[in-house]
């Protein structure tokens, strides 16, 4: 029987074939697995960079990433040449620049306690925050900027009474600023408007 079932199995298989080949197929088989996984990991890994942490990050973040550094590293330089430039130009130029960043810092932090809807009730809201800024403006940079003028004798002649009685005319359009405010109050909006101007005296502050 054992020699039946070794013939029977032998007849099964094709012709020009023998038992040993097709015992070492699977082992075949198995190989060429591996050897297709190699590949496709071989690819994936020059497709793939690894962070710090041993993640892996696909390349076309990586591409980004290395985007984004190149955009920062530039604009990091235009940054610094911009500010040696203003300080090159002497003091004038550097009070300006301040003055800048100063308005658009506080531009900033008036934004985050706007409320549009309360505002389009309360037209004067924005115009008075600006005027404010402006008062304390010119109370902080008048004795400052009358030393700089003082290079341009004409334009000194023409603004000797500003620079003059500078802290009584901060102190005038201060309270022209709140007298303005006192008067726009209107009934169901005080909390508001009261809130409103404490933010703009906290944001003066900073």
């Amino acid at each position: 029987m054992g020699k039946v079932s070794k013939k029977s199995s032998n007849s099964s298989l094709p012709a020009g074939t023998s038992s040993s080949s097709v015992d070492k197929s699977p082992s075949k088989l198995r190989n060429r697995n591996k050897a297709n996984n190699n590949n496709n990991s071989g690819d994936k890994t020059k497709q793939e960079e690894f962070d710090s942490g041993g993640s892996i990050i696909p390349a076309e973040d990586s591409k980004k990433k290395w985007r984004n550094w190149r955009q920062r590293t530039t604009f990091t330089f235009v940054m610094i040449a911009g500010f040696a430039t203003v300080i090159a130009l002497g003091p004038l130029s550097i009070m300006l620049m301040v003055l800048c960043l100063q308005v658009l810092i506080y531009r900033e932090v008036i934004s985050l306690s706007s409320v549009p809807k309360k505002e389009r009730d309360l037209p004067w809201s924005r115009a008075m925050n600006a005027y404010f800024l402006i008062c304390l403006e010119y109370y902080l940079y008048g004795h400052n900027a009358h030393r700089a003028l003082k290079r341009h004798p004409w334009l000194e002649a023409h603004l000797q009474f500003v620079f003059a009685h500078h802290t009584f005319i901060s102190f005038s359009l201060y309270l022209i600023g709140f007298v303005w405010f006192v008067s726009t109050l209107r009934k169901g909006s005080y909390r508001f408007q009261m809130g409103q101007f404490a933010w703009t005296h906290m944001a003066l502050g900073l």
